[in-house]
């Protein structure tokens, strides 16, 4: 008997003692499908298997308390409703003697008031005989109940479990947002060294890809159906995961495009000032020799060529300080080369990694 049948033999009335009574008995079933209702706070799902004499708790916040709670409400059902051939043996006070009960392995809610989904999603598995969810998307579920009510449908409760069981079997077939692709190798070329004009062309694919990345993860929460939500769950963490290194390791290499730009100039500039420096001492070299050789008097020549000397020492001591500011420069300038090849090299084994998930994602 489906649970729409169910549903309509029990007697909604306004009066308390008459609330919930049912219009005939229920000795021809020999299974119960029950969401359950623990002191107005909670919701659970119970199979009652009379045939096994076997009662299945699916409890979303699984405690010793709900356990009791569930049990007591079972045995006054069974006690109420159920002919005699469920109840206890002749002399026995309770069901227990000959009825067990167990608490099946469900997922468990994150929140304080989803108990609801989580017990139909519950009721529903428990229906077709499949084992119950360790992941679930309420969302999903919850967009499904909606479409469930908005079409009125009068079909019996197992045909609309059905509906949703062919729904999980297979992952929705709507073509994402986006054709989601890691950053081509012409993008991000590891086989040539790494310059700063490079630079710029991995930002720009790596921006592109954080957006793809983005643009998928929407459409994964939106589409996933409960059976896939394993894989979906996981590969939506490496969204996420990827989202942020690759969000962090973009930040980094602008400000590393930003200090190589900085170091460049600073070695054109010491380049420059050191050219300068070598040809003004070899035209101090010149003149020397040229007043030399025209000087007719000794104290002139002499006059003149501590002037150059002295012209030449200051030229020398700004060529010494220029030589050491190119030499500290250069190698900040290839260590910083090398983090810019480091970061690309692990952005690029993310990407690959993820676009693996994606496609055991789409081919589920």
């Amino acid at each position: 008997m489906d649970s729409r049948v169910i549903a309509q033999s029990v007697e909604n009335t306004n009066d308390e003692a008459g609330r919930g009574r049912m219009k005939f008995a229920l000795g021809g079933f020999k299974i119960f499908i029950l969401p359950v209702n623990l002191s107005n706070t909670h919701w659970v799902a119970v199979k009652v298997d009379c045939a096994r004499r076997k009662i299945t708790i699916a409890d979303s916040m699984r405690s010793d308390h709900h356990d009791i709670q569930s049990r007591t409400c079972i045995e006054a059902f069974i006690k109420t409703y159920l002919p005699a051939d469920c109840q206890a043996p002749e002399g026995e006070t309770t069901i227990w003697t000959s009825w067990s009960a167990e608490s099946a392995a469900c997922l468990q809610q994150e929140d304080g008031y989803d108990c609801g989904i989580y017990t139909l999603v519950a009721a529903f598995r428990f229906m077709l005989g499949l084992k119950l969810d360790r992941k679930m998307h309420v969302a999903t579920v919850r967009r499904w109940l909606l479409s469930l009510v908005q079409r009125g449908t009068q079909s019996p409760i197992y045909e609309e479990a059905e509906i949703l069981q062919q729904s999980e079997q297979n992952v929705i077939r709507v073509a994402p947002p986006v054709m989601l692709e890691a950053p081509s190798s012409t993008a991000l070329n590891l086989k040539t060294p790494i310059t700063i004009a490079d630079v710029p062309a991995h930002l720009v694919a790596l921006d592109r890809y954080t957006h793809e990345v983005t643009a998928y993860h929407t459409w994964c929460l939106e589409m996933c159906t409960i059976r896939r939500q394993a894989v979906a769950e996981a590969a939506i963490s490496s969204i996420r995961q990827t989202r942020k290194s690759c969000r962090l390791q973009i930040g980094t290499l602008r400000l590393l495009v930003d200090g190589l730009s900085q170091l460049q100039s600073q070695e054109e500039t010491a380049e420059m000032k050191f050219q300068k420096a070598l040809a003004d001492e070899t035209r101090m070299e010149e003149v020397v020799k040229i007043v030399a050789n025209i000087a007719g008097h000794e104290d002139s020549v002499g006059q003149v060529n501590e002037i150059m000397h002295q012209n030449l020492a200051s030229r020398r001591r700004l060529w010494d300080r220029r030589r050491k500011l190119l030499e500290g420069a250069k190698p900040r300038v290839l260590g910083s080369q090398l983090v810019i090849r480091r970061s690309v090299s692990m952005l690029v084994a993310v990407c690959r990694k993820f676009e693996e998930q994606i496609k055991e994602l789409q081919g589920n």
